[in-house]
């Protein structure tokens, strides 16, 4: 029971069985200001981040299209258009997801927290519990995939972006922010934008492209970049989204009643309020 505006009935009478009322139960405890706080300031963080991550995601998911880059055919393993326009669209489809789930996850923890919702807090629970869930297994599997890419382009040499196409060039050149493989100076893309949302290709002018990276160099950065941030994120988040969740089971409501036994041979007692 959640108030104590009730009307309790207690009764005596024939038999030998005792009868047992509940006295309605009332709020107990503290109203816990440090983990309501916590609740406030975590979620509003949150939804700054859901929404800056799913804007990320969309954006990302408009500029790359794996048919179009399917278009340029397979080279080599490692210079792959396909597989750099997957790992970028992987990211930007589970940037989506994850920023929708976040949001609507952060709006319901940022209410429980400021008016003590029960209703509203366990489902905050229950979804920060599948958060950690998720979280730890894509994080797993990001990791796992990241660093076999990476090795993948550590594998490309310098024949092999020789022979690929321009559309390859064109993509990676785009993706990683290069020019040529080594340097500017090895073959690289300088023709008009092949891929799918880029405008302007950086290596068709000297004077830009010969400040850029040699592809080479930074495939392997990029790839090892993802790869480091998710093996930062996912621990890190994990710890963050179990804090959490004690902060709101301790901000829940909490409710204490006591039970009143009456023999059979008591009078009959009734007590209203």
């Amino acid at each position: 029971m959640a108030s104590s505006d009730s009307t309790i009935i207690v009764a005596g009478g024939g038999g030998s069985a005792p009868f047992i009322a509940t006295v309605p139960a009332k709020e107990t405890g503290s109203k816990n200001w440090t983990s309501r706080i916590w609740l406030f300031l975590f979620n509003t963080i949150l939804i700054f981040v859901s929404i800056c991550v799913l804007v990320s995601g969309a954006i990302a998911l408009k500029f790359v299209k794996v048919d179009d880059a399917a278009d340029a055919g397979t080279t080599p393993s490692g210079l792959n258009a396909v597989s750099v326009a997957v790992g970028i669209r992987g990211i930007a489809i589970t940037a989506i997801v994850m920023g929708c789930f976040f949001f609507a996850t952060s709006i319901a923890g940022c209410i429980g927290g400021i008016t003590r919702n029960n209703g509203m807090l366990s489902f905050f629970i229950g979804a920060l519990i599948l958060n950690v869930l998720f979280l730890t297994v894509y994080g797993s599997y990001s990791i796992f995939i990241y660093n076999k890419r990476m090795n993948a382009w550590k594998a490309v040499d310098a024949s092999m972006w020789k022979t690929a196409s321009d559309a390859d060039k064109d993509l990676a050149q785009w993706a990683f922010g290069c020019c040529g493989f080594a340097d500017y100076s090895d073959n690289p893309y300088t023709g008009a934008p092949l891929s799918d949302g880029e405008s302007v290709n950086l290596c068709a002018t000297k004077d830009v492209g010969s400040v850029l990276p040699g592809c080479k160099a930074a495939g392997a950065s990029y790839w090892f970049g993802l790869l480091r941030n998710w093996a930062i994120i996912f621990p890190v988040g994990d710890l963050l989204l179990l804090i959490t969740i004690g902060a709101a089971y301790h901000a829940r409501r909490t409710y204490a009643g006591s039970s009143i036994v009456i023999s059979a041979d008591q009078q009959p007692l009734m007590k209203s309020r």
